[in-house]
């Protein structure tokens, strides 16, 4: 093969997708060696898969948080097609509402991405083997990382006997 064949042949092969292809595993093994060297994952671990996701009990003390959460949470709804800059389920921004209701009647946790509050879940037994998710929301900030999900996977284990799952949604 001439040089100017072998160009020719390597820019094929190098097309976009290949290339942004390379640029993207590139991009998560620089990811990866990162949060390696500042301690955030271990060797195997994926950037995705690396966060600690925890569901623990709420506490009076955390509610001012999870209000200032829920409220930066459900008012950025507007930005994917929302109707009002602002709103919310009843007493969504209220930490008063926090501890007097949903800490009262629901069991409501905390999210915690590797031990800080970034979200909350308050579940509702509806009857024997049917729980009932009455809301869920996370922070802006933390936003399409996989935290619900996780979150959710979390609330399966806490409650083994749920053979039925419903979403609660405000009247």
């Amino acid at each position: 093969m001439f040089s100017s064949e072998r160009g020719r042949a390597w820019k094929q092969k190098a097309s976009y997708p290949n290339r942004m292809k390379l640029i993207q595993r590139l991009f998560t093994i620089l990811t990866r060696t990162v949060l390696r060297q500042n301690g955030i994952i271990g060797c195997e671990a994926d950037v995705v898969m690396s966060l600690t996701v925890i569901l623990e009990r709420a506490k009076e003390e955390n509610a001012e948080a999870l209000a200032d959460i829920s409220k930066r949470a459900f008012d950025s709804d507007f930005e994917v097609g929302a109707p009002n800059k602002e709103g919310g389920p009843p007493g969504y921004d209220s930490a008063e509402f926090q501890v007097k209701i949903f800490m009262k009647w629901l069991d409501y946790y905390k999210i915690l991405l590797n031990g800080r509050i970034v979200g909350g879940l308050m579940v509702e037994k509806k009857r024997p083997c049917h729980y009932e998710c009455q809301r869920i929301f996370v922070d802006p900030d933390y936003h399409n990382r996989g935290i619900a999900t996780k979150a959710f996977e979390a609330a399966w284990k806490i409650y083994p006997d749920a053979k039925i799952w419903t979403l609660g949604t405000p009247e």
